[in-house]
C-alpha cells in the first residue's frame, strides 16, 4: 500500500470540499481531487480513498479511475458514485478496483455532478497493488489437449451498441439485462417455455431467475451437448434438470459468507462456457459485485457468459440501484468485457417496497 498526493495533478488547485488542495480557484467548479498519472504493477489493484469527517446536505460525488495509456488519450477504468444527502459519518472510505496492464499509467479523480456541499477535515488517497491473481486451478488446457469447445464465430450473432441503457422496454425474449416483473407476458411466456423449473414452487423469485438465466443462455446458443456451465450459489433442482435434459455438463459451488476473497473459485479449472451466479446481499457492498464479477470470469474459457442474479432489497432507490448496475458494467468494460444493454421499465413500479425483495439479471460476455 502506498500513500498518493490527492492533489498532485491540479497542483495548487482548489478543491470544492472547503479547505482542502491549493488555494488558486479551480476553473473547473466541481473539482474534488485528482492524483498524479502513476506507473502501476500489472494486474488486480485498488485505489483506497478515505474523507475523515465529511458533512453534507446534498449532492453526488463522482470517483473515477482514470487510465492513460501511451500516446493515446485517457480513459475511465473504473468508476463509482457516492450520495452525499444527509452524510455525516467519522470516515468515510471507498475502494475502487481496476486491471492494470502494460504500457499504462493511472489517476484517480474525484468531482461532484453539479454542485455540493461537502465539506471534510482530510482526504487521504492509497494505491494498493495486487498483483497478478493468485489461482490453484490447473491449467484448463494441457499439452495435445482439444481447443476449448466454442468459438466466436459460434454464438449466435448479438449486436452491439454504444448505449449502455436500451430505448426498447425490456423483454424476456431479448437479451437485456433487466429487473423482475411478477406478472403479465414476462411470466407467461417463462412459464411457457421452462416447465421444468418448477413453476409451482414457492418461490417465485427463484422461478424468474432462473427462467431467465435459461432464456438468455438459448439465445446466444449456449445450451447444447458441448457446453460446460458453473452454477454460484444457486442449487435450483428445476434449474439443473433443465440444463442436463438440453445437454449441458454442470459443476456446482458454494461460497462460504466469510470468504471475502472468494477462494473456492481458485480451485475451479477455467473452462466453463457460462456461469450463473446468485449475487446475494453479501456480496452488494462497494467492490463486492466487481469483485465477484472478476473471479467468476476467471473461470471462464476464451469466450463465455456470466449471468449474475442480483438481489434487490426493498427500502432503497430505484434511482440508487440503477446507477450501481451502471458502475458494475462500466467497471466489466474496463476489464474488456461486453456487457448486456440494462433495460429499465419506466417510472419505479418495478423497485420493491420496504419488506418485500426482488431480482435483477445482469449479463456480460467475456
Amino acid at each position: 500500500m502506498r500513500s498518493v498526493d490527492p492533489f498532485s495533478f491540479f497542483v495548487g488547485h482548489e478543491s470544492i470540499i472547503a479547505g482542502l488542495g491549493g488555494s488558486t480557484p479551480s476553473p473547473d467548479h466541481r473539482y474534488c481531487f485528482h492524483t498524479n498519472y502513476l506507473d502501476v504493477k500489472p494486474g488486480r489493484a485498488v485505489f483506497h480513498v478515505t474523507i475523515h469527517r465529511p458533512r453534507a446536505s446534498f449532492g453526488e460525488l463522482n470517483i473515477r479511475v482514470m487510465a492513460l495509456p501511451t500516446e493515446r488519450d485517457a480513459s475511465v477504468a473504473a468508476s463509482l458514485a457516492i450520495d452525499l444527502e444527509g452524510v455525516e459519518a467519522h470516515d468515510l472510505h471507498r475502494g475502487l478496483r481496476f486491471l492494470a496492464v502494460d504500457g499504462v499509467k493511472y489517476a484517480l479523480f474525484g468531482f461532484v455532478s453539479d454542485s455540493a456541499d461537502l465539506k471534510a477535515e482530510a482526504l487521504d488517497v492509497a494505491l494498493e497493488e495486487l498483483g497478478k491473481a493468485h489461482s490453484h486451478a490447473k491449467p484448463a488446457l494441457g499439452t495435445g489437449a482439444a481447443q476449448p469447445r466454442l468459438a466466436r464465430s459460434d454464438l449466435k450473432s448479438i449486436s452491439t451498441t454504444r448505449r449502455l441503457f436500451a430505448e426498447l422496454a425490456p423483454a424476456p425474449d431479448l437479451p437485456f439485462a433487466q429487473p423482475m416483473q411478477k406478472s403479465g407476458d414476462a411470466m407467461n411466456l417463462l412459464a411457457t417455455r421452462w416447465p421444468h423449473v418448477g413453476m409451482d414452487g414457492p418461490n417465485t423469485l427463484d422461478h424468474w431467475s432462473s427462467c431467465m438465466a435459461l432464456q438468455m443462455l438459448e439465445l446466444v446458443g449456449l445450451i447444447g451437448p458441448s457446453s460446460h456451465g458453473l452454477l454460484v450459489d444457486i442449487a435450483n433442482a428445476g434449474l439443473i434438470e433443465t440444463l442436463k435434459l438440453g445437454g449441458c455438463s454442470v459443476d456446482m459451488i458454494e461460497l462460504d459468507a466469510e470468504d471475502a476473497d472468494l477462494l473456492a473459485l481458485n480451485y475451479l479449472e477455467p473452462d466453463y462456457d457460462f456461469a450463473m451466479v446468485m449475487a446475494a446481499q453479501k456480496w452488494q457492498a462497494v467492490g463486492g459485485l466487481e469483485m465477484l464479477c472478476e473471479r467468476v470470469m476467471e473461470c471462464l474459457a476464451k469466450v463465455g457468459f456470466i449471468l449474475m442474479i442480483v438481489e434487490i432489497a426493498g427500502g432503497g432507490s430505484a434511482a440508487a440501484f440503477r446507477n450501481r448496475m451502471q458502475q458494475l458494467c462500466l467497471h466489466c468494460m474496463s476489464l474488456g468485457h461486453d456487457v448486456m444493454q440494462l433495460a429499465f421499465p419506466s417510472g419505479d413500479g418495478w423497485y420493491p417496497q420496504t419488506g418485500a425483495a426482488s431480482r435483477f439479471i445482469w449479463i456480460a460476455r467475456k
